[in-house]
């Protein structure tokens, strides 16, 4: 059972998953200990998935982000959504209803990093299916 208390904290963690138990326990008027108790039961009932970092990419070289939107051949989903999570490019993968079967978040370092990539998957792809690339001016945050 989450109550507010566990609210408030994952709250806190989405902000700053570096603070301490005994700063998220001030925040939350619990002491260090509860506040970790708490943490690692939200942890253990797998409300809590996993902690992450926000990266500038384009700072590190890696200047398109893109969202791809793919659909794959009859009998190929699976296949090719276990090669797109071994590419280090994907950041996230959706299964989809519509028109695509998948969302695709990936991050490349400039449009022939981008088109190489895509190209691998061709196999996995309709010959006839539409590969949508929108690519981010900026991120709004």
């Amino acid at each position: 059972m989450v109550d507010n208390i566990d609210i408030r904290i994952l709250d806190i963690l989405e902000t700053n998953s570096r603070l301490s138990y005994a700063a998220i326990g001030r925040m939350v008027n619990l002491s260090t200990s509860a506040t970790r108790e708490r943490i690692i039961r939200l942890e253990e009932n797998k409300i809590i998935k996993s902690y992450s970092i926000k990266i500038d990419n384009a700072l590190i070289g890696k200047d398109i982000e893109t969202i791809i939107l793919m659909t794959a051949r009859p009998g190929k989903l699976k296949i090719l959504t276990k090669k797109l999570f071994e590419a280090t490019e994907v950041k996230e993968v959706l299964s989809v209803m519509g028109r695509y079967n998948l969302h695709i978040k990936a991050i490349f370092n400039n449009t022939k990093h981008m088109q190489e990539f895509l190209e691998s998957f061709i196999p996995y792809g309709e010959s006839t299916t539409l590969v949508t690339t929108e690519i981010p001016i900026s991120r709004l945050d």
